[in-house]
């Protein structure tokens, strides 16, 4: 018998992340919930993703509010193949970072104007805008490989095809200051 698991997930700042450090483009709270941007990421993509490695045979459904969502800047929230997680966490030190998770063949991402973006291409309008306030969610199934989301509770059906076999992490990337999102959890379902 199948049973919902909550399962704890965080931003994951084992890649060198000193939390304490006031010229950081990126607050985060001491739960590693919480991502603020800051005057720093000003012109800069900053990647950050959950500490949660996908399993197979599961759906997951994670779910994150974005508290302040600055419409001259942008953000993309979605997921990255596990295996290029480091990569995008050690190129967020560039000054002005020009690369976000959503740039790679195995980087799938929605932005608030509800477009798709992956492998560094726009893959086309898919949902409603989302907002400050707003619950996005986003949901993989590893048994049909498929990736869709949801805003405060509306789903929209299938936004992505994803290779078959891959692990996947939560990612989000923020460009320019201001934006602030709290992850709320993650819900993991087995066959």
């Amino acid at each position: 018998a199948s049973h919902d698991q909550q399962q704890t997930d965080a931003f994951d700042v084992s890649f060198g992340y000193d939390v304490t450090r006031e010229s950081n483009k990126l607050g985060i709270d001491q739960r590693n919930t919480r991502i603020a941007c800051r005057p720093y990421n000003y012109q800069s993509w900053y990647n950050v993703f959950g500490v949660m490695v996908t399993q197979k045979n599961v759906q997951c459904h994670w779910r994150v509010k974005v508290i302040d969502y600055q419409a001259n800047w942008s953000l993309m929230i979605g997921l990255c193949d596990a295996s290029a997680v480091r990569r995008y966490q050690m190129i967020n030190k560039a000054t002005k970072n020009e690369e976000h998770f959503a740039q790679y063949e195995h980087g799938y991402g929605v932005d608030p104007t509800g477009v798709l973006m992956n492998g560094g291409q726009t893959v086309g309008q898919y949902c409603q805008r989302f907002k400050t306030g707003d619950v996005v969610d986003i949901y993989f199934d590893a048994l049909q490989n498929a990736l869709w989301y949801g805003v405060n509770g509306q789903d929209f059906g299938v936004a992505y095809a994803l290779t078959p076999n891959k692990l996947y992490r939560l990612a989000v990337t923020v460009f320019g200051p201001k934006h602030c999102l709290q992850m709320l959890g993650c819900q993991v379902v087995p066959y």
